[in-house]
């Protein structure tokens, strides 16, 4: 069954804010950190010093970047909340030498501050005021935008960062309504930059479609077409025609 999402519409879950509360997407939220919690505390040590899924990480430097994503929104939240200028981040410099630290540490350690930090940041969300949740914080990007996108930008690296792990989680595993919206959204900022090749792109079961130029045409479903736009596949279940090699698509900044 696919689930209502915010808004009322069936397999989106983009987040259109009643009362300026974005509270609906809590269940997911809840529901993908209990997904990804109990691989990541399934895996032995050894496992947890293995390579993840992207070049150059092990899969404890993966669990280390969901901690700090987890407490940078939750460093978010308390700005809203308090009117103090509070960053998500000290900085890029030190958000990196600290994934790299944390990575390396005790195996223990590690798993009970990726769990305590989710716990809290979910906490956070479903207890903060709701006249806050339209004021704006300091993103890395130095925008002003409202502390609302926390929740939704935590839904996308619980998700998307699932897959990185490298347990039996894959793109096929994404919720449906998630794989939709989330492609959507990476179309749209595709179709901002101007390092993207030629090539149309339709998803098959939705309507996302989008024309990039002079180029071959790109069908799949959305799970397959977000995979490939965001490096996390070789474009496995993707059709493309006239029949040759995919199109590169740009690295996925994020």
């Amino acid at each position: 069954m696919t689930p209502e999402v915010p808004g009322g519409k069936r397999g989106t879950m983009t987040l259109e804010i009643a009362d300026g509360v974005p509270l609906t997407l809590l269940p997911y939220l809840r529901e993908s950190a209990d997904r990804l919690l109990q691989d990541a505390a399934d895996l032995p040590e050894a496992e947890l010093r293995a390579p993840s899924r992207l070049p150059g990480w092990t899969r404890a430097h993966v669990v280390a970047h969901l901690t700090a994503g987890a407490e940078s929104r939750f460093r978010l939240l308390v700005a809203a909340r308090t009117g103090l200028p509070i960053p998500r981040y000290p900085g890029e410099r030190d958000r990196a030498e600290q994934v790299e630290r944390d990575a390396r540490g005790p195996a223990a350690d590690l798993m009970e501050r990726l769990r305590s930090s989710v716990t809290r940041v979910l906490t956070a969300i479903r207890e903060h005021p709701r006249a806050a949740w339209r004021r704006p914080v300091r993103w890395p990007d130095e925008s002003g935008r409202p502390v609302h996108e926390t929740v939704s930008s935590l839904l996308q690296e619980l998700e998307i960062h699932h897959v990185d792990l490298g347990t039996a989680y894959t793109p096929d595993d994404w919720p449906g309504w998630f794989a939709a919206d989330e492609c959507r959204r990476v179309v749209a900022d595709l179709a901002a930059r101007r390092d993207v090749p030629g090539m149309r792109i339709v998803a098959t079961d939705g309507e996302i479609r989008h024309d990039f130029g002079p180029g071959p045409l790109v069908t799949g479903r959305s799970r397959a077409l977000l995979a490939w736009l965001i490096g996390r596949s070789d474009g496995a279940g993707l059709t493309v025609s006239p029949a040759g090699p995919l199109p590169a698509p740009p690295p996925w900044l994020r």
